[in-house]
């Protein structure tokens, strides 16, 4: 998170998300990242379809409170 941070402090990189993560290790990297005043993952990418609704279940939910945008970049 710090190297991030550091690389979107640069002007290098301008939003930070992740793909094909847990829960618990998004929630917690945006945690850390908000008490220390870093720069936390924006988006959030998943497989979701009507065939494959499990993120609706811990996911969903999540990026809800982070307010991180979901894509579900997968067909």
């Amino acid at each position: 998170m710090r190297a991030f941070d550091d690389i979107v402090r640069a002007g290098k990189l301008l939003y930070k998300g992740i793909s094909d993560t847990p829960t618990w290790i998004v929630s917690q990297a945006n945690t850390i990242a908000a008490l220390r005043g870093w720069t936390p993952f924006i988006g959030l990418q998943v497989e979701y379809s009507l065939r494959e609704r499990t993120p609706e279940r811990d996911l969903l939910p999540m990026a809800r409170a982070f307010n991180i945008g979901i894509d579900s970049g997968y067909v």
